[in-house]
């Protein structure tokens, strides 16, 4: 083997191990999109994709001009939640959480963490919970688009 065949078989190989997606991003996406409501952008909230698996659940938070953007959500078919109702401002000493043992009181944002300047839009409960929320996405690898509208 010459030196010139070597030199590229070893260019080659590099290439090849560069390009390799490793670890959880090869097996998660990048979604982004705007959320609305009745095509009206919700302005604060929580995005959630359920794996329909056992890869679990990414959550994003939903800025004040109704994007959205969440990395690591796993590939395939997943259920999407959408929670406003934790930020209404006629529940917030509510506890949330409590049937499932891990209640919590909402509070002033903690250091380090940005307050949410978004407006509380009431949207039908059955978009926060993940067995009765009807949308459904297919998520690819990579960084995606997908805008999202939720009807009554």
């Amino acid at each position: 083997m010459t030196a010139k065949v070597r030199l590229l078989f070893v260019l080659a190989l590099l290439v090849i191990a560069a390009g390799c997606p490793k670890g959880k991003q090869a097996q998660s996406g990048i979604l982004t999109g705007k959320l609305t409501f009745n095509d009206q952008p919700i302005t604060l909230g929580n995005i959630t994709f359920n794996s329909t698996g056992d890869e679990g659940s990414i959550r994003g938070e939903i800025n004040p001009d109704g994007t959205y953007e969440a990395a690591g959500v796993p590939l395939g078919d997943v259920v999407v939640t959408v929670d406003t109702e934790s930020f209404n401002p006629a529940t917030k000493n509510k506890e949330y959480g409590a049937e499932r043992g891990k209640a919590f009181k909402l509070s002033a944002p903690k250091e380090g963490m940005k307050e949410s300047t978004g407006t509380y839009i009431k949207i039908p409960p059955k978009y926060a919970n993940r067995e009765t929320s009807t949308l459904k996405i297919t998520v690819e690898a990579g960084k995606k688009v997908k805008d999202i509208n939720l009807t009554d």
